[in-house]
């Protein structure tokens, strides 16, 4: 699990004074874990207000009061609507891990006695859809999907069945893409479109996958996507092996988004619901609260 922040500080303020030079060192450390240079220093600046005989844990626990508030913004419970059927619309970036995702989505549904139905509308790479049709049948659950076939279109489809025989939730897969591709951003933005003819509340999620290992990259990433398409929640995969998750901190104080779960592995059930405390405790390498 990262910690690089915790064990960096511990390095850094063993035995000294907290002077220019220590803060300076505290200011790279936070860098290095990817948050933004300038939440970086707007830290380092409170941290200047302590004593000079501070220790590490005095340090750790300043960090942890000021960084908490912005992270615990980033957790929020998933509650379903009760309107039949619940369409969430589901956007990431290459290789990001979400077929894998959308796997172990469909399993935490199922386990919930949802119906599910999921379109796999990542028409036009190679085998994507069978890709995504071989995980959902470990599930029992079908995936509509025909390679070459427009992705506005077979989405039309799957939400016209998933009304017709009342499904709890249909997924909807799209294909991964970099935020600077002006084709692809457009079909995701059609694709929307088009659910919204069957009402304007479809979808009532659009969920959007990113990678731990991105860091700061993530941040223009997600600026791109806002300005597209619908967005109210993201999943970050691999952030339990990510020496870049200090980015977390710097996304949360730009962007009003929960951070639904965050995955890891590649089982089933390698998904969890973001917690700001542990991931905080984590990432400054903190013992558990008495």
């Amino acid at each position: 699990m990262f910690n690089r922040i915790g064990k960096k500080l511990t390095e850094i303020i063993q035995g000294k004074k907290i002077d220019s030079d220590t803060l300076e060192s505290i200011e790279d450390s936070l860098i290095l874990a990817d948050i933004h240079p300038l939440d970086a220093t707007e830290l380092s600046k409170i941290l200047s207000k302590l004593p000079v005989d501070s220790d590490v844990s005095v340090i750790k626990k300043t960090l942890f009061d000021t960084m908490i508030p912005t992270l615990k913004k980033g957790e929020k419970k998933i509650s379903i609507s009760a309107q039949k059927p619940s369409v969430i619309f589901v956007s990431g970036l290459n290789g990001a891990g979400k077929t894998t995702t959308l796997y172990k989505l469909a399993s935490f549904f199922k386990k919930q006695k949802l119906s599910i139905l999921v379109a796999g509308c990542d028409t036009f790479r190679a085998g994507a859809v069978q890709q995504l049709r071989d995980r959902m049948n470990l599930l029992l659950i079908e995936t509509i999907g025909e390679n070459r076939k427009d992705p506005a279109s077979l989405a039309y489809k799957a939400l016209e069945r998933a009304i017709n025989e009342q499904y709890d939730i249909l997924l909807v897969d799209t294909a991964g893409r970099l935020h600077d591709n002006e084709n692809l951003m457009a079909e995701l933005q059609k694709i929307q479109k088009t659910l919204k003819k069957f009402g304007a509340q479809y979808p009532q999620e659009s969920w959007l996958v990113i990678d731990g290992n991105s860091g700061q990259n993530t941040l223009s990433q997600l600026e791109k996507f806002t300005q597209r398409i619908e967005l109210n929640g993201l999943i970050i995969t691999k952030l339990d092996i990510s020496e870049k998750a200090g980015f977390v901190y710097s996304l949360l104080k730009r962007f009003d988004l929960p951070i639904l779960f965050q995955g890891h592995g590649e089982k089933e059930n390698d998904l969890e619901s973001f917690n700001a405390e542990d991931f905080l405790r984590n990432l400054l390498d903190i013992g558990e609260s008495k």
